[in-house]
């Protein structure tokens, strides 16, 4: 079962649901979710007054109507009986992608996709700035085109995606690139090769064990790469024209390249988005988000929400176009 799937196979009970007795003059308070466009809920309460509980028999009466419920529980209270949960954490090893492409052509695409990012971090960063909005678009755009994806060809959307991490590795080869006067791919790469060689020092230290095959391949990829290092840096100071027109249209600033990499590396090195979605085997989903940072809570919670709704406009779409999905 797909992570956002909102309608179930079978019919749905269209019934509505009631929510209490009213207080004055002792009716049933339902409420027709069914017939309303839009059916959202507001439910307020003083502390001890039921606010949890409502929201557990609400969940529960959606889920029996034949509705696939997800519920977001940011303090851990939300349990629901044949609900499965699922842990968003800094060490649970679940994360979201929020760069990921919704594929379908009227309610999806790269742009959309990068547009409410940058909105996002907008709201979650008010320092972040037009400016710094323009090069964080410029560097996913550029991403999404060496992966074969074509803005406005909707054929081209499910060739791949970007995470955080790609875009911050971007950067830093920008800022690399700007720093050395080295074409940004020969940057991009010279960072892949240090962070490699980096891991394979790494394992040749501290595997003392290490196989004696294993450790002449180590050492012997190591002096590879090192080569390789050496004939791209030896590009430095030769940078082309076009890599100027680059950094120019995409209206580079040192510092506020800088400003952004370190909003985007705080996000990526969360662990939260990485794109490693659950795939939970119930209809019904409790999504936990405790203990974690506000920012990162809201790109979080924005994400899956956007996830639901996407999700939930492809469905009603077929619906009403007498298409049962």
């Amino acid at each position: 079962m797909a992570l956002l799937d909102l309608i179930s196979d079978d019919e749905i009970d269209t019934r509505p649901i009631r929510l209490g007795t009213h207080h004055i003059s002792g009716q049933p308070v339902r409420w027709p979710f069914a017939s309303i466009s839009h059916p959202s809920m507001l439910i307020v309460g003083r502390s001890g007054a039921g606010k949890t509980h409502a929201i557990k028999r609400l969940a529960g009466a959606l889920a029996d109507r034949g509705l696939a419920v997800h519920i977001i529980d940011s303090h851990g209270d939300i349990e629901v009986e044949d609900f499965e949960t699922v842990e968003y954490g800094y060490h649970t090893g679940y994360g979201l992608n929020p760069l990921a492409i919704d594929p379908h052509p009227k309610f999806g695409g790269p742009k959309a996709a990068i547009a409410q990012v940058a909105k996002l971090l907008q709201s979650i960063h008010r320092s972040m700035g037009a400016l710094q909005v323009a090069m964080f678009t410029y560097t996913c755009e550029r991403a999404l085109e060496k992966r074969g994806v074509s803005m406005r060809d909707p054929k081209t959307w499910q060739r791949g995606n970007i995470t955080l991490d790609d875009i911050v590795q971007a950067i830093e080869a920008q800022l690399v690139s700007h720093k050395m006067g080295v074409e940004q791919d020969a940057a991009e790469r010279m960072i892949a090769i240090a962070e490699r060689i980096r891991r394979m020092q790494e394992a040749i230290e501290t595997k003392d064990a290490l196989p004696p095959e294993d450790r002449k391949r180590l050492e012997d990829d190591l002096a590879r790469y090192g080569e390789e290092w050496k004939e791209l840096a030896s590009r430095v100071s030769t940078e082309d024209f076009s890599a100027v027109i680059d950094r120019i249209r995409s209206g580079f600033s040192f510092r506020g390249m800088q400003s952004l990499l370190i909003i985007l590396r705080d996000l990526a090195n969360s662990g939260l988005f990485n794109g490693k979605e659950p795939n939970p085997a119930k209809q019904h989903v409790r999504h936990l988000v405790r203990g974690i940072e506000p920012a990162h809570l809201t790109l979080l919670v924005e994400t899956l929400l956007m996830r639901v709704f996407s999700y939930y406009a492809r469905h009603t779409t077929k619906l009403n176009d007498g298409v049962r999905s």
